[in-house]
This record gives C-alpha cells, sequence and structure tokens, in this order.
C-alpha cells in the first residue's frame, strides 16, 4: 500500500500482466512504455498488476462449456511460482513493486487504477470469448490497449488475412509467408 500511495500525484499506466510472464522482450510492456514516454507525465511510470482471477485458478474452476478443470493443482502451484519469481525480479532489476490482486479482473484493477492515478491499462489482447467479455467491461470504465502477442509472426505481419485466406497447410503457409518467419 505504501508503494501505491507514493504514486498518488503520478500520472501512470497500468501493465496487466495476463499470460506472459517475461520482462525484456515483451511486447505489451513495451507499448506501456511507450505509450507514457509519448504521453504521460515525466513522473509517472508503469504498474505492473497480476489478479488471480479465480474463475480461472480456482480448485474447482471449471471450463465454461466442457466443464473440465481449469487449474491442476500443479498448474496452479507453477503459477504462484512464476508470479513471485516475477514479482522478485522486477523488484530487483528495476525497483518496481507488483500489484498483486485476487479476484475478478473488471473488479480489481479499477480500483487499483484509481489507487494509482491510472486511467490507461495495457494488457495482451486475448480471443475467447470470457476473456473478450472481461476486455469489454475493463474499457467501459478505463482506457484499455489491448497488444497482439500469441503468436510468432505478428498478425499485422502476415501477407495474409487468416479469417480470409489461411493457407490450409503449413507448408503452404510457410511459403506464404516467406521471409517474416
Amino acid at each position: 500500500a505504501e508503494y501505491m500511495g507514493e504514486m498518488e500525484h503520478k500520472r501512470n499506466v497500468l501493465w496487466w500482466i495476463r499470460n506472459d510472464l517475461r520482462i525484456l522482450d515483451n511486447t505489451t510492456l513495451a507499448a506501456a512504455i511507450k505509450h507514457l514516454n509519448k504521453y504521460g507525465s515525466r513522473r509517472g511510470g508503469v504498474v505492473p498488476v497480476f489478479v488471480f482471477d479465480l474463475r480461472q485458478t480456482a480448485p474447482d474452476a471449471m471450463t465454461h462449456n466442457f466443464l473440465f478443470p481449469r487449474a491442476t493443482a500443479k498448474r496452479a502451484q507453477f503459477l504462484l511460482e512464476a508470479v513471485d519469481d516475477l514479482k522478485k525480479r522486477l523488484k530487483q532489476q528495476f525497483g518496481v513493486d507488483m500489484v498483486i490482486r485476487v479476484g475478478e479482473p473488471e473488479d480489481e484493477l479499477p480500483q487499483v487504477a484509481k489507487i494509482c492515478n491510472a486511467t490507461d491499462i495495457f494488457c495482451s489482447k486475448e480471443v475467447c470469448d470470457e476473456e473478450i467479455s472481461i476486455e469489454k467491461a475493463l474499457a467501459s470504465v478505463l482506457r484499455l490497449h489491448t497488444v497482439w502477442d500469441s503468436t510468432l509472426i505478428h498478425y499485422d505481419d502476415l501477407p495474409f488475412r487468416p479469417e480470409d485466406s489461411l493457407p490450409p497447410t503449413f507448408t503452404q503457409f510457410k511459403l506464404a509467408v516467406g521471409d517474416v518467419w
């Protein structure tokens, strides 16, 4: 809480960490920093936030359509350890405290944004209905910036639109992307 209290008079942006727990080549983090440098105050910063969404991580959490378990005990332990490691690395390498919350991101993130004096939030773009509904809820109360980072080749770098003309085989795909690959 002390860390967030220090940010009261600063202009900050939130970096909502969803699935990509990397630092050095994280495109969402890079976009947040670029935005802050362009539009933010020099006194502000990027506030990393991770939310343990119990709809995804609770022992009894099930998939929406097929009712499969979302997180086994081993997966939950791995996630806890990975988030703890990221928090330590952010503190050691950059002197930044990561905010960790438990709850629904659409409830937790606006609260963190208010405490941190942030109106913009950056996160990776998701494609599933449940995640998109969370993004829509957040976009209704904050300026949400989503960044595509889920493929080896960025969507905008493809010489075709996958929804219109995705090559049916890998060989045809590789030939189509050529030097981008």
